[in-house]
Parts: C-alpha cells; structure tokens; sequence
C-alpha cells in the first residue's frame, strides 16, 4: 500500500517537476529557518541561566542614539551599581564587569588579550 502512494508521488513530481522543485525548496528553506529562529530564541533563553538564581538577575542596558540609531549597551558609568544599590533597597547585591582588550606583548609580537574584571561582590555560584 504505501510502495503505491510511493510511486504516485515521484510520477508526480516528474510529471510537474517545476513545481515540485518550487514547492521542495521552499519547503527546505522554510524548514532551515524555522530551525534557525528556534535555536536563536533557545539560545536567548539560555541566557545566564547557569546561576542558582536566575530569576533575580537584573542587567542594566543603556540606550545610546547614535546617527539616527538607536543602540543598545551593557556600558554603564562605574558609580551606577553603588548608587542603584542605595536607592534601592530590595537591591541584594550588585556589581560591575568590564572586559577591555589588553594588548600583551610576546618578544616582538603584540597579542590582543581579553580579559574580565568584575567587583569583589561578584559571585559565580
């Protein structure tokens, strides 16, 4: 039975093979994307969720217009976390990370190195 419906089908697509060519690749093509945003918004999700507390975890996200552009930045000034935290008192605990590029010289050969540096109050748990 279903080595019939196999052979009805390939007669088909050499029958109309235009438009079975039109219909494979924009199925393919919709799959690959659908598959695609699936694993952006998978990785979107994921996002620091290796602390113990995730759900408590805040980031501070700067609005910065540029030309006409609105763009969005982790870059805050250094005295935000201390003056959000008093303010603030449900604040627990803040910090602050930088991860600047040092260039390291190795003989005559100079490496881009980067690096991060964070507050004392900084725990990885």
């Amino acid at each position: 039975m279903i080595e019939n419906y196999f052979k009805i089908a390939l007669r088909n697509i050499k029958r109309y093979s235009t438009y079975s060519i039109l219909n494979i690749i924009g199925m393919s093509i919709g799959m690959a994307s659908a598959i695609l945003i699936l694993l952006w918004v998978q990785d979107e999700w994921s996002y620091d969720r290796h602390f113990k507390n995730a759900g408590d975890l805040y980031r501070v996200i700067e609005s910065k217009f540029f030309r006409r552009r609105s763009l969005h930045v982790a870059v805050s000034p250094g005295i935000l976390a201390a003056a959000l935290k008093e303010k603030y008192p449900e604040i627990i605990r803040s910090s602050r990370y930088s991860n600047p590029q040092f260039p390291i010289q190795k003989g005559n050969e100079f490496i881009e190195a980067k690096i991060a540096i964070v507050d004392k109050s900084f725990r990885y748990v």
